[in-house]
């Protein structure tokens, strides 16, 4: 660097220390052979090839980074060059090192610790904590900009000073570096711009031995002695590998800059890629997620461009996967070498596979999707997620470098929705950022590595397999088209001759992101850096969202109507976005008064909704707002109120007055309960006659049963032998309720039991329940999260959040039924009997709204989630388990579903529903 900055004395070539592998020897040349990696010096070594003497040459320690080894020759054998055969150091001596925070001086602080010395030193204030991340305190700092070090080193050694001294500074620095060997000692010179005659500097600082040096004056057969001691003192950790910045050599410029500011810690590398003219060898590539469709479209790119001899694909279910063998056979045919093998994100599965396969290349494409909204994304749905995406990449990252791979390409597959964000993609989006920062944490230690943010593809793979026609024009609507597959690959060609830690290919429709700005819509960062908008929203109010033009357009709109007029407006307003959702040409198509379920809403797209109508509006709304209110004209009606303070239109109703005292009606109830009870009648026997409900653990629900391990054998897992337990909860009938069996298994068993019971305790009160729809009946539901949904299918994800979130358990009833009274689900947090929650609502007459409706799931969905640790067994174990076995045998928390049809006065017409364990 000092070269190209022109602040050398003497002419000399770019590139001195360097770092790759040994393509040619000489005949003489023994301890080194073609194809090992090296380490050492050389003259004019910047370029991919460099000739040089054998014996400035050491083998480089496997794990180490051409670029972290390229650190090591200059600035360590200089250090130990000028402390060990110049100033003959001794352990306790003081040395004073010039400009620590550089590439020599920090290496130079590493040898004096090492060889037992007090080490002082200098570096510019900005670089102290540097100095302190060494282990100097600041009694053994001062600054390099002035001569204040003098005084002040002085004053802390008691007027001592030095014994060595390593400078690389200037003019008056210099001088009062020299005053520093009060008692005389060796000043070793390593700067080349204000060197001194030694002979003067003896008369003038009597005992002073001045040495200007450079490393170079070593008889090279010295400098392979000192290459082997510091890389070996290195490799085991003595001395520690120094902080360095790295540059690709076309960004050389950018380099240089950065070092004439004096802004660098350690040492600045370049590395130099391939020649891309150069022919090349292909190697070995292995593929991660390699029988998915993108993989599969990777390994037919490699085998088509020959930049493959081998492909090592690896998925979960290996040779097994769907469609594999027809892709290994057409690899086959195509000329490339295929091994497909079964293999996760476990770090001894990987090693395995790379430790035999020593790829040449590694492109990361496997992943998985559970979407939901953020409240709904338990640690275990995140993980799922993170798992095959995050935790793959870092035991690919760690792998490959203690192995000693020396990789050509090592890809990411990411995706936009780290980039522009994505509605119900929390955990995806994490994964793919963490996919970004690797890349940007490999190529800062000089490894290769690009993670490419994808837009979508065009070819379904598993991950969207399940987008339908609507879907995809939705998401092209967002201002993100699809790729095709030739697009797609000809932009990963492209990427692979970048040196950028992160890319985003992807077709973006400025033009369609342009038109969401203009309709208001809430648009992500970037977008709003595209369409020339602020960086920034304006702050939203209290309660609200972002005010932007279009929701002050339709509040100014609102103000100026009245009446039916005002009803039509916020009407239109939702049947158009819904229609947009849903990808309907008009909003014509939107009947009013029909259920979103029925017009094919999931969880996601309800999400949409809610964003879309948020923006149109200004108001914050809530992820269940499509649940809550379950049709266009029910979420007209709650716009309205929310705009204006306006009550929905009701069917006038006479007053009724509440004599003091009048009760509660119970109309009807309906139950599940542990013994198989299915019905009150059914309850009130078990209870009349004692009957133990208690029963072995069912095998109805993909439990491994014979795996429980025993609570008291000392294994890790809590036993349970027995148990509360509802009979006949696999059997649901979700057609029965207009649910598809797809949306019905990532549905937590509470709701499909609530659904149940609910129906139930309207017929048992005379009721035919699709009577209801469009009554204000409301729905009140206890309840609390189980963990349900871990393990299941990712192509399920789309419907998980609507499936597992208990705030919806009460919606789902509503929606259901088509019910537009409160819908309100209580988070009772823990299972009877520890908690007590008591609801007051107001008297109710015919036609009012509040009547409630309990229920509970029956037992926790998952077997993990009810195994108990034996110091926190909530119930004592039953009369039978006493008698059968001498230790406890059901831990479980026992729960029950229950649903209450229940009036505000005898009258039964006043409808509302509750349910609660």
């Amino acid at each position: 660097m000092l070269i190209a900055l022109g602040m050398y004395p003497v002419d000399a070539l770019v590139g001195t220390e360097i770092a790759g592998v040994v393509t040619e020897t000489g005949p003489g040349v023994t301890h080194v052979a073609v194809g090992d990696r090296v380490l050492g010096m050389a003259a004019g070594a910047a370029g991919p090839l460099a000739a040089t003497d054998a014996r400035l040459l050491t083998r480089m320690p496997s794990g180490w980074s051409f670029a972290e080894a390229a650190t090591v020759p200059i600035a360590y054998s200089t250090a130990w060059y000028a402390l060990v055969d110049l100033a003959a150091a001794r352990p306790g001596q003081r040395l004073l090192v010039h400009a620590a925070a550089g590439g020599v001086g920090t290496a130079a602080v590493a040898v004096a610790r090492h060889l037992g010395l007090e080490v002082y030193a200098t570096a510019g204030p900005a670089k102290w904590p540097a100095l302190r991340a060494m282990g100097l305190d600041d009694d053994h700092i001062a600054s390099s900009r002035d001569a204040g070090f003098e005084a002040a080193f002085l004053d802390a050694t008691d007027g001592r000073g030095m014994d060595i001294v390593l400078n690389a500074l200037a003019g008056e620095l210099t001088d009062a570096s020299l005053r520093l060997l009060t008692g005389g000692g060796t000043f070793l010179e390593m700067g080349k711009t204000d060197v001194r005659d030694r002979e003067q500097v003896a008369r003038d600082h009597p005992g002073v031995d001045y040495r200007a040096f450079v490393t170079g004056d070593a008889a090279p057969e010295r400098l392979t002695e000192i290459l082997a001691q510091t890389t070996a003192l290195a490799e085991a950790g003595t001395l520690a590998l120094l902080p360095m910045r790295v540059w690709d050599v076309r960004r050389a410029p950018e380099a240089f800059r950065f070092m004439s500011q004096a802004r660098h810690i350690g040492k600045i590398v370049l590395t130099v890629p391939p020649d891309p003219a150069a022919a090349r060898t292909p190697g070995t590539v292995l593929i991660t997620g390699g029988t998915g469709t993108l993989g599969g479209l990777v390994a037919r790119h490699l085998a088509a461009t020959g930049r493959a001899t081998r492909a090592v694909l690896t998925s979960r279910s290996g040779p097994a996967a769907r469609g594999a063998a027809a892709l290994a056979a057409e690899l086959a045919t195509a000329g490339l070498a295929v091994s497909i093998l079964a293999g996760d994100a476990d770090r001894p599965g990987l090693t395995a596979v790379l430790a035999a396969t020593r790829p040449t290349g590694v492109i990361h494409t496997a992943g998985v999707l559970d979407d939901g909204v953020i409240e709904s994304l338990t640690p275990a749905r995140t993980d799922a997620v993170l798992r095959p995406k995050a935790d793959a990449a870092w035991n690919l990252h760690r792998t490959t470098r203690e192995l000693g791979l020396d990789l050509d390409v090592f890809v990411l597959f990411s995706a936009g929705a780290a980039t522009f964000g994505a509605p119900g993609q929390g955990n995806y989006a994490a994964g793919n950022a963490f996919l970004d920062a690797l890349a940007a944490h490999r190529l800062a230690a000089g490894l290769p590595a690009v993670s490419l943010a994808w837009g979508l593809w065009a070819d379904a793979s598993g991950m969207t397999e399940n987008l339908s026609a609507q879907d995809i024009d939705r998401i092209a609507q967002g201002g993100v088209g699809a790729l095709s597959a030739e697009q797609g690959l000809g932009l990963l060609d492209l990427a692979l001759t970048r040196d950028d830690a992160l890319l985003v290919p992807a077709r973006i429709d400025v033009a369609a992101i342009r038109a969401q700005a203009a309709r208001g819509a809430g648009l992500a960062p970037l977008w709003r850096a595209l369409t020339g908008g602020p960086a920034r929203p304006p702050l939203a109010g209290v309660g609200s969202a972002q005010a932007g033009p279009a929701a002050q357009t339709l509040r100014q709109q609102l103000a100026g109507l009245t009446g039916a007029d005002r009803d039509r407006l916020l009407l239109d307003l939702v049947r158009g976005h819904v229609a947009a959702v849903l990808g309907h040409a008009s909003p014509e198509a939107v009947e009013p008064r029909r259920a979103f379920r029925e017009l094919g809403f999931d969880s996601l797209t309800s999400v949409e909704l809610r964003n879309r109508l948020s923006t149109a509006t200004g108001l914050r709304l809530p992820a269940t707002v499509v649940f809550d209110h379950p049709s266009s004209s029910a979420l007209a009606d709650h716009l309205r109120g929310r705009l204006l303070g306006d009550s929905a239109p009701a069917a006038a109703a006479p007053a009724v007055a509440a004599a003091a005292g009048e009760p509660i009606a119970i109309v009807a109830m309906s139950c599940r309960f542990p013994g198989d009870v299915r019905d009150p009648e059914g309850l009130w026997e078990l209870l009349a006659t004692g009957t133990d409900a208690i029963s072995p653990l069912p095998r109805d629900r993909g439990w491994d049963v014979a795996g429980l391990a025993d609570p008291e054998s000392g294994s890790a897992g809590v036993s349970t032998g027995q148990g509360g337990f509802i009979g006949g909860a696999t059997c649901f009938d979700p057609e029965f309720f207009g649910i598809s069996p797809r949306e019905a298994l990532p549905m937590d068993p509470q709701q499909r039991l609530l659904l149940e019971t609910s129906w139930e305790a309207l017929e048992r009160g005379g009721f035919d329940p699709a009577t209801l729809r469009g009554s204000a009946t409301g729905v009140y539901v206890g309840a609390a999260f189980s963990g349900y949904g871990v393990g299941l299918p990712p192509e399920l994800a789309g419907h998980m959040m609507t499936g597992t979130a208990a705030s919806v358990m009460s919606g789902r009833i509503s929606y259901t039924l088509g019910l537009e009274g409160p819908a309100v689900t209580i988070d009772t947090a823990c299972p009877p009997p520890r908690w007590r929650c008591t609801w007051r609502w107001p008297r109710c007459g015919p036609g009012s709204a509040p009547w409630p409706w309990p229920a509970e799931p029956p037992s926790w969905p998952r077997r993990a989630a009810w195994s108990a640790s034996p110091s926190s067994r909530p119930w004592p174990p039953t009369d039978a388990a006493r008698r059968s076995r001498p230790r406890p045998t059901a831990w479980a928390w026992p729960r029950a579903s229950a649903c209450w049809w229940s009036s505000g006065s005898p009258t039964p017409s006043a409808t509302g529903i509750r349910c609660w364990p």
